[in-house]
């Protein structure tokens, strides 16, 4: 009888899709040290998602200018998918930030970053994509993972209010990447990311007024430029070209890597202290991410 072995895959696209996810999470790891420098800066979470979304739309506006200087020209009929995902995007901002006020932050994060297998299941339902038993494997390590690192989240009492604003969130989240994968397949990805950053920002605009921006100073200016440019302009670029070429269900899986930055980074930024159990789930995470390299191989 020929014994099963596992190989490592190398497969260029896998691999360029993982860098790419990669930046993107190391990117995005950011916003928790950013938000939390806005709390203390006295700054109001409104007009912190619209200038966000503003100096992203400006980034990536730039970006695609040097691109593809012809990005802005799309399908009428492309254009209503993005304003699908915007509308999307503005409403999980709206739930993340108001579960925030009944439940702890790592309770909220340790819901919403179980979109890798809540993105998978969708996928397979919608797009009809194939998931092996080493992706499944993956997914089981990412959960175990993310409940490691944020495990202080089960010690305290949970509001259910705001349980179910998380839970609304992570749904929200998980079908913004259906939508964004399936509307890929006809529309230049830099062109989405900058029309659904565009109409994001044009939502927030009636939630906000637009005139408080123009009252920051210093540090508040600092904050929000930095909001806008490094986990959403960097990262949105990022994670729409690792979309383009290796899938929505991988590039959820690859993006788990975020919660083990967002760790890292608060233990050297915010001087928060990490317990072994974070240290293990962080561990299982990056397992996960290499795990889709393998395959199975008989001899």
């Amino acid at each position: 009888m020929g014994a099963t072995i596992l190989t490592i895959r190398l497969d260029a696209n896998l691999i360029s899709g993982l860098l790419i996810t990669l930046l993107s999470s190391v990117a995005y790891g950011t916003v928790a040290i950013l938000i939390k420098l806005a709390y203390s800066n006295e700054m109001q979470m409104m007009d912190v998602l619209l200038s966000r979304y503003v100096v992203a739309t400006i980034c990536v506006f730039i970006f695609a200018i040097w691109k593809n200087p012809q990005f802005l020209q799309i399908k009428r009929s492309a254009l209503w998918k993005i304003v699908a995902v915007s509308s999307l995007f503005f409403i999980q901002n709206l739930l993340f930030y108001q579960s925030l006020k009944f439940i702890p932050v790592s309770t909220a994060i340790l819901i919403i970053y179980l979109n890798p297998v809540l993105i998978s299941l969708l996928s397979t339902l919608f797009l009809k994509n194939r998931i092996s038993n080493l992706f499944i494997a993956s997914l089981v390590l990412v959960t175990l993972g993310s409940a490691l690192i944020f495990f202080d989240a089960f010690d305290r009492q949970l509001n259910i209010l705001g349980i179910g604003l998380a839970v609304a969130t992570l749904i929200s989240y998980a079908f913004s990447w259906i939508v964004v994968e399936k509307s890929l397949r006809e529309i230049n990805p830099i062109s989405s990311l900058f029309y659904t950053f565009l109409f994001t920002a044009i939502l927030f605009c009636f939630s906000s007024r637009p005139t408080n921006l123009l009252g920051w100073r210093g540090n508040q200016l600092v904050v929000g430029l930095s909001l806008g440019l490094v986990p959403t302009a960097i990262s949105g670029i990022c994670f729409y070209l690792a979309i383009e070429k290796i899938g929505s269900a991988h590039t959820a899986l690859f993006s788990s890597f975020e919660p083990v930055f967002a760790l890292v980074a608060a233990y050297f930024f915010l001087k928060e202290d990490i317990v072994n159990y974070q240290w293990i789930g962080s561990l299982l995470i990056i397992a996960a991410i290499i795990l889709p390299n393998f395959t199975r191989n008989r001899s």
